[in-house]
């Protein structure tokens, strides 16, 4: 599980130094929606479930971000980030048994749900949209 929050950590931020545009508003993602999910989130102790319930709010959070908003790509980074030091630290917590059970239950999860294509195509629509915005301003 860590390895995909590195990964999407990885991909984050270089989609954030190819595809912003910097004079994008800043605008509410979601309307304050990322929040309260991840409030809700928290450790129950069953690996699984919990991990399942990391990758549901990873896919939720990836398809609301704007890719082409420098601020809606920092409230990626913040969600990802607050959401792995949460589970990291309650199943660290619990021993390095329920620790490997998480990372191998995250594993198994990722992989349902091809998080690699997810982010490939929401970078994908923003590299899209810089384009067509740079065609737009050279008019």
């Amino acid at each position: 599980m860590k390895k995909l929050l590195l990964m999407l950590g990885a991909v984050f931020f270089l989609s954030l130094y190819s595809c912003t545009d910097k004079t994008a508003t800043k605008q509410e993602v979601g309307n304050g929606t990322e929040t309260e999910a991840t409030e809700a989130l928290v450790p129950t102790g069953d690996a699984e479930k919990d991990a399942q319930a990391c990758v549901d709010y990873l896919v939720k959070i990836i398809e609301e971000t704007d890719f082409t908003n420098e601020e809606s790509q920092k409230k990626l980074e913040e969600s990802i980030k607050s959401t792995q030091e949460k589970f990291e630290t309650f199943y660290n917590n619990q021993g390095e048994e329920a620790s490997k059970a998480f990372e191998e239950a995250g594993k198994k999860a990722t992989e349902k749900v091809h998080l690699d294509e997810l982010i490939t195509k929401k970078a994908m629509e923003a590299l899209d949209a810089a384009k067509d915005k740079l065609k737009e301003t050279q008019k």
